[in-house]
């Protein structure tokens, strides 16, 4: 792996050489067969909506009314966001209708489940530092020109929404799913 992503690496005990297949594997094999294409879509649609409601400015909300709903709402566009820009790398269509699981197809490579999962883990580390930073900048920005004001709590609550709910979700799940693979 390149240098800016080594410390994830160590983090989460990443193999270099079966995370280099898995990466060449995604990109040899990503094709543009109708289920990529919507995943992708639908990924992009929910993620931008997610990403839409975390941007609005922490003092336009009221936690005593209807933003509740909104709230949750928000965090299920989060949610269905995130599964659909995994799912590239659950499922894989074959020839015509016939679609395997991912897991099914590198068990003739040399790569193991749990270096999957932690290749997972890291898309969606990726990702959610991306979203974060943007996320964060446009917050800050509309704060500071809509509102005239600013606080903490704007960068953490697009920091905690973004950011830290989704990949603890994801570490969560990783080390439940690592637990099994033992």
């Amino acid at each position: 792996m390149n240098g800016k992503n080594k410390w994830l690496d160590h983090i989460l005990h990443a193999d270099e050489k079966q995370q280099k297949k898995l990466e060449a594997f995604f990109k040899e094999e990503t094709t543009w067969c109708p289920e990529h294409v919507l995943s992708n879509f639908l990924a992009a649609f929910f993620l931008v909506l997610f990403t839409v409601f975390c941007v609005m400015p922490y003092q336009t909300w009221d936690f005593s009314s209807d933003d509740r709903a909104l709230l949750f709402g928000m965090a299920y566009c989060g949610v269905l966001g995130f599964s659909f820009y995994l799912q590239k790398y659950n499922t894989f269509s074959m020839v015509g209708n016939y679609r395997r699981r991912v897991d099914e197809l590198l068990q003739y490579l040399p790569v193991s489940n749990r270096q999957l999962h932690i290749f997972r883990l890291k898309k969606m580390i990726r990702l959610c530092i991306r979203l974060a930073g943007v996320t964060i900048g446009c917050q800050t920005l509309f704060t500071l020109a809509f509102m005239h004001t600013y606080s903490v709590i704007n960068l953490l609550w697009p920091l905690l929404l973004v950011f830290i709910v989704p990949v603890g979700v994801a570490y969560l799940l990783f080390f439940l799913s690592h637990s099994r693979l033992q």
